[in-house]
Parts: C-alpha cells; structure tokens; sequence
C-alpha cells in the first residue's frame, strides 16, 4: 500500500492533468469522484468487520482514549512549537501548523491503518468521530497558531476568524 501512495504521488506530481481534469468534476459543492473514493474505503473497510471487532474494542478502551487524545491534542499542540520553525518562506511553517491541527483524512486513516496491519475497527469508529468534533472546535486552535506566527490577536466569531 505505502508503494502504492508513493506510485500515486510521483504520477500525479509527473502528470497532473488527469488528476485535474477528474477534481473538476462536482456536483455542487461536492467533488464526485473523491467522494465515491470515500465511501469505497469505508464500505470495503465496513464489509471485513465483525460485530465481535467492535466489542473487543469497547475492551480495549485505554487505546481508544488514546487515539482521542493523540488526534485531538497531542499531535496538535506541535502545531505552536512547528509555526516557530525557521523555513523559509516562512508560510511553510504556518501550513505544516494548520497540518499538524486537523487529523487524517477519512480514506487515507483507513488505508493507512489496513497497511500497516492496525486495528481497522477502532480507525473507522475513531476517524469519523474525530473529523467531526475537529470540525467544530479546530478553527480556535488554527487562530492561535495564526496569531502566534502573526504575532497579532486573533477572535473567533460565528465561526470565522477576525
């Protein structure tokens, strides 16, 4: 699988018109083909669980609380020691800051956690939970590393940064 991404990557850096062309395509605010992409991980993901998979989950909740606290906190408050990185341009630093805050994409947590051989139940139970309590609480956390980068104050009103 990791060869795979890297095949991927190397084509699409080599060859971006394809890939362009086929982003294009929505519907609406939605990217077609991303989104089948999606819901193929999660379906062929879903289809090789079992129901006794997501109860020894529930048993092993230590790693479950960790996976919580690693996506949602560890992994972001590098985000303030990475925005003070002397790269130049210096916009590199504030995007690997923004990177470091939101988790994993949906299909590429799954693939990854298939690859290496993890626990697929807790990554299709844990990716959506955290994608979306990220999606509700990230922009404060993106507005600091921002106005720390920035050296300014940053608010949050209705959901958008002052």
């Amino acid at each position: 699988m990791p060869i795979s991404f890297l095949i991927a990557t190397i084509l699409a850096i080599s060859w971006p018109v394809p890939g362009a062309a086929v982003a294009s395509w929505q519907g609406g605010n939605i990217r077609i083909v991303q989104a089948i992409n999606n819901a193929l991980v999660f379906l062929i993901s879903g289809l090789t669980l079992r129901s006794d998979d997501f109860r020894a989950m529930l048993r092993h909740w230590v790693g479950v609380l960790f996976g919580f606290v690693a996506i949602l906190v560890i992994t972001p408050c590098l985000g303030f020691g990475l925005v003070r990185l002397p790269l130049q341009p210096p916009e590199f630093a504030v995007g690997l800051a923004i990177f470091s805050v939101v988790p994993t994409t949906l299909g590429v947590g799954v693939a990854l956690t298939a690859a290496s051989k993890g626990n697929q139940v807790r990554s299709v139970t844990m990716e959506p939970a955290c994608v979306t309590f990220a999606a509700c609480v990230r922009l404060a956390h993106v507005g600091a590393a921002a106005a720390q980068f920035l050296h300014c104050r940053v608010v949050v009103e209705g959901g958008s940064v002052v």
